[in-house]
């Protein structure tokens, strides 16, 4: 099977896969339990709400990794991973890697060789950013709701710099 291309999103060129990707949003929040911006219950009128565009052309979305790169004049090297949502229908083939790998390479382009990111304490999430190489630097206790029983979770923050 020919894997799916990664694209950098553009709101001109991609608008057509924000339906998809709302869709996936909340899959990961209602079937993972993710801690997101949403609790349940949520409508896809919800999840749209946050996105612009309402049009979906093709079949569906594999995954999507977002990359925030803050404006910063003290830190211009550095960038937050926001997100990684894969569909469950293409988990454990190696998809969230792929995301993450063309994340970094997309960092590297834009000279941010200092990563952020965040995910809920024992999540899947953690764990492949380890993976990655990501080093923890601490817990936050009670930080966000789980939507999976509406309890205070832990949250971990890590970093990783590329290229060193």
């Amino acid at each position: 099977m020919a894997q799916p291309p990664i694209y950098v999103f553009s709101a001109a060129q991609h608008s057509h896969l924000v339906p998809y990707l709302a869709a996936l949003h909340g899959t990961c929040i209602t079937q993972d339990h993710m801690t997101g911006a949403f609790l349940p219950p949520l409508n896809h009128e919800k999840l749209l709400a946050c996105r612009s565009g309402t049009r979906a052309k093709g079949t569906e979305l594999v995954g999507a990794a977002l990359l925030s790169l803050p404006a910063s004049e003290t830190s211009p090297f550095r960038a937050q991973v926001e997100s990684l949502l894969v569909n469950p229908r293409y988990r454990r083939r190696g998809k969230a890697m792929e995301l993450m790998n063309g994340v970094h390479a997309e960092a590297i382009k834009r000279n941010k060789t200092l990563l952020t990111a965040e995910a809920q304490s024992g999540s899947a999430g953690e764990t492949l950013l380890k993976k990655l190489g990501y080093i923890e630097v601490g817990r936050v206790p009670n930080y966000s709701f789980s939507p999976a029983d509406m309890k205070k979770r832990d949250q971990t923050i890590l970093y990783m710099e590329l290229g060193a």
